[in-house]
């Protein structure tokens, strides 16, 4: 049982954090905004430190015009400090995730109480394990799975497309 708590502590150790590390920018970055689709939904910081998320209209050369809130907002080029796409990440991935995690605790869970209570039940030791193994790692698999999607739903991967060159 003490192996089995430090394989599942192990595992969430691993599990993707909710913070995404930003990556770097090629010098040329504007293209990678101005080829950008209308509808794309775009968090932008500017240099004054304000941040927008809104969505995008079209893009040029020179700026942005995007849709905030049912109005429109022009940006130029010049007044942008960073540029990131915000896409959904997938759920599917984060409920097996869940699934996994929440099956293997589940069945450690159930295997020692199945252990521990099966000199009262009608069956054997190793009849008692099995049992509690099952019952519990398929309730832990399928609460693990629930929580894993909607946290999967609920997040968002940021990929920075472009960045201000600042002079020193």
């Amino acid at each position: 049982m003490k192996h089995f708590v430090i394989l599942a502590a192990s595992c969430c150790l691993l599990l993707p954090s909710g913070s995404s590390a930003q990556q770097t920018v090629a010098p040329d970055a504007w293209r990678a905004v101005s080829a950008r689709s209308a509808g794309d939904v775009l968090k932008i910081k500017l240099k004054n430190s304000k941040t927008i998320m809104a969505t995008l209209k079209t893009a040029s050369d020179t700026g942005l015009v995007l849709e905030l809130k049912d109005k429109e907002l022009a940006l130029e080029k010049n007044e942008i400090n960073s540029v990131s796409v915000l896409t959904k990440k997938s759920a599917g991935k984060a409920a097996l995730v869940g699934m996994v995690v929440g099956g293997g605790v589940g069945a450690g869970a159930g295997a020692g109480l199945g252990a521990a209570h099966s000199n009262n039940c009608f069956c054997t030791h190793g009849q008692g394990v099995a049992i509690g193994a099952g019952v519990l790692g398929g309730a832990g698999a399928a609460a693990g799975g629930l929580v894993g999607l909607v946290a999967g739903h609920a997040s968002r991967k940021e990929t920075l497309l472009y960045q201000a060159k600042t002079i020193e």
